[in-house]
This record gives structure tokens, C-alpha cells and sequence, in this order.
């Protein structure tokens, strides 16, 4: 039997016609000449005004006696710096509404470095930090920095935990140390520290890690194990580190094999 198809009415022709714009438009074959949608206007004015509004960073420098301490270098990490007055104060104007490092440095004192909260809301113009205290390098003070737990570990190669506990990581251009050359994401993540290490005297760290290329022997009653891959080790050398402490609770997470 033969059946005679209904020719496509004005309708389905209409339709064919939108989908295939909708097509070409998507693939950027036409310019339709639309301005992209902000379908969250006043999230953006929101992010926009919080950018757009600076807070200011106060504070005074003085010895270990409490005196004031002139002419002290102030820089944030964003580069806004200053110098101290006669009294020891200081103001950095203008800075970026982040979570910073603030650096003092001084002729004839240890640098001092100290983590400043910044990421507050625009109803906060200025943050009051407590005074800062600088010691004399003269010798006479030895300056020790302990880092606790290290590990270049899991977490940063395998983000998501794709990989089993006794599986080799998966690639992940997100983690923030590739599985296949491990050394300049390991150096990214020590920089943030770097600067603390670079001040002292005495650097200690406790290497919390077996260092493996076979994670296939994971410690069966533990439910953290970590592994630091051999290529990140050489990122410890540029901490200046004097001491190495192995004797930790995660020596044995792979077992003899590890």
C-alpha cells in the first residue's frame, strides 16, 4: 500500500528553520550580533564593587624592647609598600582585597614575614595589625623554623581520588602536581612558603612521606596512606633546609616495598 506523506506545512518548516540558526550560530557561522546575557546582574555588581574597592593595611614596627624601628621596608604581596615613620608606623594604601603575605625588612634585623587577611568585606576599609616585632641579627639570636608534616602527597597528584590506594595517580591537568613531571608543580606549592624558610637561621622539617614510584603495597590497616613521587624531592633542596626528620607514623604506609 502506498502512502502519501504530507508535504511539511508552514510549521515544521518554520522549526527546521530556527534549529538550523540555533546550529549555525552555536558553530559561530553567524554573527547575530547578541551581547552575551548576564543572567546574574547583581552577583556581578557585587564582584565588580568588591574588586573595585581597595582596603588599607596599618600598623607599627618596633624591637624586642618596644621601640619604635624608622625607615622599615612594608611590602604585601600584591607590591604595595611602604616605609615606617619616625614612630614606627606605617599605612599601605590601595591594597587588594586577598589574603597576603606581609614582608618588614630592616638594616641590622631579621626579616619578619606574617600572613594578613585581607579577603573581608567591602564594609571593612582598613585592617589594624598588631605591632610587629623584629629581632637584631647580631649574632646574639638564633632563629629555628620547624615545618611539620611534609608531604608532596595523593591529594596533590590525585585531587578527585580517581586512582585506588595502591594504583599509580591518573594524569590531571588540575592536580597541582603532574604525575609526569612533578617537579615544577612542586616548586609552585613550596614558593608559598619559601620565603619563611629563606628567613631563618635553622630550617627543620618532618618528611611525612614514603618516597615511591610503585604504590602498590599500601598498608592494610591504615586508612591514609601517603606516597611523594622521587621527582619532587628536588624542590626541598631550594627550602635551604638543614635537617630532614623521617621518623614519623606514614615511614611504613607501603610497607618494606615503600
Amino acid at each position: 500500500m502506498q502512502v502519501n506523506k504530507r508535504p511539511y506545512g508552514y510549521e515544521e518548516q518554520t522549526m527546521f528553520a530556527i534549529m538550523a540558526q540555533i546550529l549555525l550560530i552555536g558553530f559561530g557561522l553567524v554573527n547575530t550580533g547578541w551581547t552575551q546575557t548576564d543572567f546574574f546582574p547583581e552577583e556581578t555588581q557585587l564582584k565588580t564593587a568588591f574588586t573595585n574597592t581597595p582596603i588599607e593595611v596599618c600598623g607599627r614596627v618596633v624591637d624586642q624592647n618596644g621601640f619604635p624601628i624608622e625607615n622599615c621596608i612594608v611590602c604585601l604581596t600584591c607590591g604595595v609598600a611602604t616605609s615606617t615613620r619616625a614612630d614606627g608606623t606605617f599605612i599601605l594604601s590601595n591594597a587588594i582585597r586577598s589574603n597576603q603575605l606581609l614582608t618588614v625588612t630592616a638594616l641590622g634585623f631579621y626579616p619578619e614575614i606574617i600572613p594578613v587577611e585581607l579577603y573581608l568585606p567591602t564594609n571593612r576599609l582598613a585592617v589594624e595589625l598588631p605591632p610587629i616585632i623584629l629581632w637584631p641579627s647580631n649574632g646574639n639570636v638564633i632563629r629555628f623554623l620547624f615545618g611539620g608534616d611534609t608531604a608532596f602527597a595523593r591529594r596533590m597528584l590525585d585531587p578527585l581520588e580517581r586512582a585506588a590506594r595502591n594504583e599509580f595517580p591518573i594524569e590531571n591537568p588540575d592536580a597541582l602536581i603532574s604525575v609526569s613531571n612533578p617537579l615544577p608543580g612542586t616548586l609552585r606549592v613550596v614558593s608559598y612558603v619559601k620565603p619563611f624558610f629563606l628567613y631563618v637561621d635553622y630550617p627543620i622539617i618532618n618528611f611525612e612521606s614514603v618516597v615511591t614510584l610503585d604504590p602498590s603495597t599500601p598498608h592494610w590497616e591504615k586508612d591514609y596512606v601517603y606516597f611523594t613521587l622521587p621527582g619532587s624531592l628536588p624542590a626541598i633542596k631550594t627550602l635551604n633546609i638543614d635537617y630532614v626528620g623521617l621518623g614519623n607514623n606514614h615511614v611504613y604506609d607501603y610497607l618494606e616495598s615503600g
